[in-house]
């Protein structure tokens, strides 16, 4: 038997206070839920408070409407009012403070009609095995749930089992977490929803979920380790913010941060870090399963890298999904000095239900997309009904290779949505792609990209819009600076129905080599303007074709670079370096029109003479008085250090 009394304060004369320990008879039944057997409790509305050095607690059971764990390893006084179901804990007088392990079934328990309280001070805290958790049970709507208040100098640890969990049955809300140490590790031991923080409405509840902020300076979670605020029932998900220096979510099966929605809407994620790493299977995301909306996801860091090394695509990155149901889906928010995306790392906002899919933007200094499947995107995928979001990425730099993509997809009858680029140089190479297209029976977005600085396209990449069926997107590709393409890449936009306008701009050069500018479509073909002082093409096509109407093709140059080869019937140019240009139809041709003052387009090759021309025959006998001999010479002393001109070809890409 235990005699109690209130007390306002905790104090201890020495730096090396007593420990307790606690020792219980807790079992698990064949669900997994931990059964409680001998332990500490309390009459209903009353607290149960440990306060001591170092706390160990094994398959214990702390059952209490209130519990406060505060372990120190210091001289002074801890104030708290245990009579006060809402008292603050005060430990500034501590200069340390000790360890709590709570392993092996512990359960601590403030649950009931409205919840209660978990309050824990100390240095680091292992949870092992073990729960801490606030339900709120009744149908009282007086006031928020039981909330869980953790605040550690040092770690804190979760082990395979750990849960911190708050949730609501009825009409009353959950109660809130809040966590606070120096570092967080979660490890779940591959077994998903087997260790982290969690806060949830559950199934017919009204009530809504709990809010999930962590401030820890390292987080690491791995082998599902997972932080989720989630509802199952008409009550709203909870909010989560995580703020760290560090971030690390990886390895195993898939650790995640999650906010889930399903018939209520779901919660908002939003994570600021210094570095945040995404690797193996990690998510960061806002999901709705049903008719809820699902919340949107923003992340804010100094560097990003999302690496799917050794996985299939889509299984780490950064998303705003609706997997069921006619919510829609939430957007996608970065923010970030360095974002890098690799090995199928992604950012996405996608729907595979009714409901819409949301927006992903991206504003960084610097953006790398690397690998096949790695991508920044908006998709509508098959068998939903729902439209895809929009893409919209601002960067000092952006660099795609080895396949990465920026997109706006959709596979239904939706029109896909739109990719706007604000950049300062687009660099593509190795079959990387920006693009907007439908695959099913809906029309493709459009794509605008406006660069500051030069746009460089090599191996095989490109810029499309396309369309199975319906009508093509548009392309705008406005630079400050060069445009280049070379090796097999292109600009293209086909529909299968109507084409769309490709508008190219430079204020010095637009180059091809080996490379193409197409518009093509089965009705009506889409018109091509390229706006730029020169023009250069070798081995390249510009083409307007249709099966029916061709499009028109307008060049607004100062020079044409490769003279005119031919001039056809139909007006399309055929050019020397084996290039032409041309807008035909199968039932009317587009027409070419050229606006280039230094181009005469009926004048032909110029037919150089056979014969050796002989400087001898051309120098001057005044050369030889000048120079005070019998002799003449020609001097070249090149370009003087002056960059090529325009019609030349050019020495390097």
């Amino acid at each position: 038997m235990l005699t109690s009394a209130p007390v306002s304060a905790f104090g201890f004369l020495n730096s090396t206070p007593a420990g307790v320990s606690i020792t219980g008879t807790n079992t698990r039944d064949s669900k997994g839920d931990i059964v409680p057997g001998q332990g500490l409790t309390v009459l209903p509305g009353k607290s149960v408070s440990v306060v001591a050095g170092n706390i160990a607690i094994n398959a214990g059971y702390i059952n209490g409407a209130r519990v406060n764990f505060v372990s120190v390893k210091s001289a002074g006084e801890a104030k708290l009012n245990a009579t006060d179901i809402d008292s603050a804990v005060d430990v500034s007088q501590f200069s340390a403070m000790g360890t709590i392990n709570l392993t092996n079934l512990v359960l601590v328990d403030t649950s009931g009609p409205l919840g209660g309280p978990v309050i824990i001070r100390g240095g680091n805290l292992n949870l092992d095995n073990s729960q801490i958790a606030s339900d709120t049970l009744s149908s009282a709507q007086s006031r928020t749930g039981g909330t869980i208040d953790i605040d550690m100098t040092g770690t804190i640890t979760i082990s395979p089992g750990g849960l911190i969990r708050t949730r609501t049955y009825g009409k009353g809300n959950a109660g809130d977490v809040t966590i606070a140490a120096d570092s967080l590790l979660i490890d779940a031991g591959d077994v998903e929803g087997g260790a982290g923080i969690f806060a949830r409405a559950e199934n017919r509840s009204t009530g809504h979920g709990g809010n999930i902020a962590v401030q820890v300076h390292n987080v690491k979670m791995t082998n599902a380790g997972r932080i989720a605020a989630t509802t199952s029932g008409d009550g709203n998900a909870g909010d989560i913010h995580v703020t760290a220096d560090s971030l690390l979510i990886g390895g195993g099966l898939r650790s995640a941060i999650a906010a889930n929605g399903e018939i209520g809407k779901g919660g908002n994620v939003t994570v600021t870090a210094d570095n945040v790493k995404l690797t193996g299977n990690a998510r960061i995301a806002a999901i709705t399963q049903g008719s809820g909306d699902a919340g949107d996801v923003t992340v804010k860091a100094n560097s990003l890298l999302i690496d799917g090394t050794g996985l299939s695509a889509g299984n780490t990155g950064i998303v705003a999904d609706v997997e069921a149901g006619k919510g829609n889906g939430g957007s996608v928010t970065i923010q970030a000095h360095d974002v890098k995306l690799v090995a199928g790392g992604l950012i996405s906002a996608r729907t595979l239900a009714k409901g819409q899919g949301g927006n992903v933007m991206v504003n960084a200094d610097s953006v790398l997309i690397d690998g096949a499947e790695s991508s920044i995107s908006a998709v509508a995928k098959p068998d939903s009904s729902g439209t895809g979001g929009d893409v919209f990425v601002s960067a000092d730099d952006l660099l795609l290779q080895n396949g990465g993509n920026v997109s706006a997809a959709s596979f239904t009858a939706a029109e896909a949505g739109s990719v706007h680029l604000s950049l300062g140089t687009l660099t593509m190479h190795s079959g990387s792609s920006i693009s907007s297209a439908n695959t099913g029976s809906g029309g493709a977005g459009s794509v605008a990209i406006d660069t500051t600085g030069p746009v460089k396209l090599r191996h095989g990449s490109s810029i499309s819009t396309s369309s199975n069926v319906g009508d093509a997107g548009t392309i705008d590709l406005i630079s400050g600076g060069e445009i280049r393409l070379r090796d097999r890449s292109s600009i293209s936009v086909q529909g299968g129905r109507n084409g769309g306008d490709i508008t190219v701009k430079a204020p010095v050069l637009v180059s091809l080599f080996n490379s193409d500018i197409n518009a093509k479509a089965g009705n009506t073909g889409g018109n091509i303007a390229i706006d730029s002082i020169a023009l250069q093409l070798k081995n390249s096509t510009i083409k307007a074709d249709a099966t029916l109407q061709g499009g028109h093709i307008d060049l607004f140059l100062s020079f044409l670079v490769g003279p005119v080869k031919t001039v056809t019937s139909d007006g399309s140019l055929l050019l020397a370096f084996n290039s032409s240009i041309t807008a035909t139809g199968g039932t009317a041709n587009g027409a070419v029109n050229v606006s280039a003052p230094a181009l005469d387009l009926g004048a032909e090759l110029i037919v150089l003479p056979t014969s050796l021309l002989s400087v001898e025959s051309q120098l001057q006998e005044r050369c030889t008085a000048l120079l005070r001999g019998d002799f003449s010479s020609f001097i070249s002393i090149g370009r003087g250090g002056t960059e090529p001109a325009p019609e030349e070809l050019q020495s390097t890409f």
